[in-house]
């Protein structure tokens, strides 16, 4: 069994793609101990707010237009108040959901949240055993609709599961859940919801599955300088010392250990110059590189950050000397959506690239080939044309 510790600075999307992948409990998820003293310390800090008659935004005032009003009640209630979603048809990948409360979890370990050590025990229990098919817990694990939230935050999502498992049931042996509420300490309902760990999570897994296309699409263009007996200049060694960044020489590099043995380093090409498509291969392709190479580090700051609000500051998780309780919008998804519309420009150029070399191969070799194939990727690549010119709408930014 591989161990997975949470401190909230360190988890990396290589890390969650391996709780998303695992379905069978070889992935266990703790909190490390340091983490847990900052958990406990920001509560205790939280409690002092509160005996001394400060106002804490959502653990002793309600929230959003509301947050003059006194608190929701706790339990069950308190959990469903934000939880009116919508019937859509399609739902989360249920993986999804176990990444998203890794995420979630690690923004725990921080300290700077109003959550207490008992619920993190808690979610812990359900990261662990509810995601194994072979736990008969997993059979409580709800179906979470997609689309729902229209906010900042993901809000409805991250409510859904919580109101499903934590607000009905409690996890209290390895393979046992009782019909129990989890009473919910003050503050306790927003933290759950007010956070984009489903955004972040299915970017996540999205990202990854980008890469594997991006290594198959590497092999594919190394195929096709075969075909074309292509000059091999353009992934010789000294296209790659000239190359204009590092991403794109690494890729020349790559490109020619694919054809290593090749004949073509040992015969004259098909042409002095390979049409356009093929020779920009390496620049169009450390293009998407560097995009998933940005998009990445992005994703892997916000998984290691505060989510929601307010946050909690003190001594434990900062240079300051007391604590501090403030209202933050952190729950905000700007700078990743301009990330994942570049991977988007990035991802469509490439297809556009692919499209003309596909009908490059097909017009000059494929005379066989009816007609509506070729008219097939002609619709194909204007249509990736349009999507890489419209990355600007206003999309969900995990769906990009």
């Amino acid at each position: 069994m591989e161990t997975l510790a949470l401190d909230g600075t360190s988890l990396k999307c290589s890390d969650l793609i391996k709780v998303y992948k695992d379905c069978d409990g070889k992935v266990k998820v703790v909190v490390q101990d340091s983490a847990k003293e900052k958990i406990h310390r920001a509560r205790e800090g939280v409690e002092e707010k509160i005996k001394s008659g400060e106002t804490v935004y959502g653990t002793n005032t309600d929230v959003s237009a509301l947050k003059s009003a006194p608190p929701p009640g706790s339990g069950a209630q308190a959990a469903g108040y934000a939880g009116r979603w919508g019937k859509y048809v399609e739902h989360y990948d249920k993986q999804v959901c176990r990444a998203a409360w890794v995420i979630l979890l690690n923004g725990f370990a921080r300290g700077s949240t109003v959550v207490t050590w008992s619920l993190v025990k808690q979610i812990i229990r359900w990261v662990n055993m509810a995601w194994n098919k072979k736990n008969k817990i997993h059979d409580l694990v709800p179906n979470i609709e997609k689309g729902a939230s229209v906010g900042f935050g993901d809000v409805i999502a991250p409510t859904v599961l919580h109101v499903e498992t934590l607000a009905k049931y409690q996890i209290v042996s390895e393979d046992k859940a009782v019909k129990r509420e989890y009473e919910f300490a003050s503050g306790e309902v927003l933290a759950l919801l007010s956070n984009n760990c489903f955004t972040l999570a299915e970017a996540v897994v999205t990202v990854s599955n980008i890469i594997e296309t991006m290594e198959i699409i590497e092999v594919a263009t190394a195929l096709d300088i075969e075909a074309e007996e292509a000059n091999t200049f353009i992934i010789s060694k000294e296209a790659e010392e000239v190359a204009q960044w590092e991403t794109k020489k690494k890729v020349i590099e790559r490109l020619r250990k694919l054809l290593r043995g090749s004949q073509l380093f040992h015969k004259a090409p098909s042409s002095i110059h390979p049409y356009v498509s093929l020779r920009a291969s390496t620049d169009i392709l450390g293009t998407a590189w560097e995009a998933l190479e940005n998009t990445k580090q992005v994703l892997e700051d916000l998984i290691n950050s505060h989510q929601g609000n307010p946050v909690v500051v003190g001594p434990w998780n900062s240079d300051v000397s007391e604590t501090k309780i403030g209202p933050v919008a952190q729950f905000d998804t700007t700078r990743l959506f301009w990330s994942l519309s570049s991977l988007q420009q990035a991802m469509g150029c490439l297809v556009v690239s692919l499209g003309q070399r596909t009908l490059y191969r097909i017009n000059t070799d494929g005379f066989n080939i009816p007609q509506f194939l070729t008219r097939r990727m002609l619709i194909f690549q204007e249509a990736s044309l349009r999507d890489c010119m419209v990355s600007s709408q206003v999309l969900s930014p995990a769906l990009c």
